[in-house]
């Protein structure tokens, strides 16, 4: 699955943390890597990167306008622009990112953020 395939419930900016801090050693590289969590307020969600026009993520590398979308949109909190969040792998982080623009056809949701 591409990122032409569904509407991105976000486009975010991603930090993937250098291999010092998060033990990655090699790049994200799948057009639709989904073995990341979205960490926010204590709880995670199963996450999309979609990678397609952007290209692999390396280990320190900032990437800006990143197609992100959830494993099951309808259970995802509310997100705002400017939100940061954190990446993880398990317990581990590996990446950090912020909110940069949420489509229209998503700005009407109501499910709330955790607490």
């Amino acid at each position: 699955m591409n990122s032409s395939d569904r509407t991105p419930y976000a486009y975010v900016t991603i930090q993937v943390y250098p291999t010092e801090i998060s033990g990655r050693t090699g790049p994200v590289f799948a057009s639709s890597f989904r073995s990341w969590l979205f960490n926010f307020g204590g709880e995670c969600w199963g996450c999309f990167l979609f990678l397609d026009d952007i290209g692999p993520l390396y280990p320190g590398q900032w990437s800006r306008g990143v197609p992100f979308d959830f494993l099951v949109p309808d259970r995802a909190p509310e997100l705002n622009v400017g939100m940061k969040f954190y990446l993880t792998e398990g317990e581990h982080r590996v990446a950090e990112g912020e909110v940069e623009r949420i489509p229209t056809a998503r700005t009407n949701r109501s499910s709330p953020l955790p607490n």
